[in-house]
Order: C-alpha cells, then structure tokens, then sequence
C-alpha cells in the first residue's frame, strides 16, 4: 500500500478475491498521467510477494450514460 500511497494517482476501487494461499488484488487508479500509473505498476511488479502485476486502460466514453432497473 505504501508503493500506491507514494504514486500520483487516486484509488477509486479494491476489490480483493483471497482463497487458499492466493490473493488477488483489483485496483482502479484515476487521475494523473499514464506514467505515473505504469510507474505504480512497475514498482509493484517488483515486490517480492507480488506474482503478476498487469496494467489495462479503461477507454473513457464522454457521451455514454448507463442505466439501470435496479
């Protein structure tokens, strides 16, 4: 958590899925520039705990609403 502190990004989601011995961490970054993602990103990548560190863009729709019933 201290490399994520440490980044210039904002945290806007984790989502952590722990069974047996693996945890799997899902973290939605907003703000800042790509490089300060893929820098959080690599230096994560370089823990010694950390298996897989993979890095995808969401595409940002401006003229897209979504609805719902619920």
């Amino acid at each position: 958590m201290n490399v994520i502190r440490r980044g210039k990004v904002t945290i806007r989601h984790v989502v952590i899925d722990m069974s047996d011995s693996v945890i799997k961490v899902s973290i939605r970054a907003r703000g800042g520039e790509e490089d300060e993602v893929r820098w959080v990103c690599n230096k994560l990548d370089k823990l010694y705990d950390v298996v897989n560190v993979k890095y995808m863009p969401e595409e940002v729709h401006m003229n897209k609403m979504v609805v719902s019933n619920g």
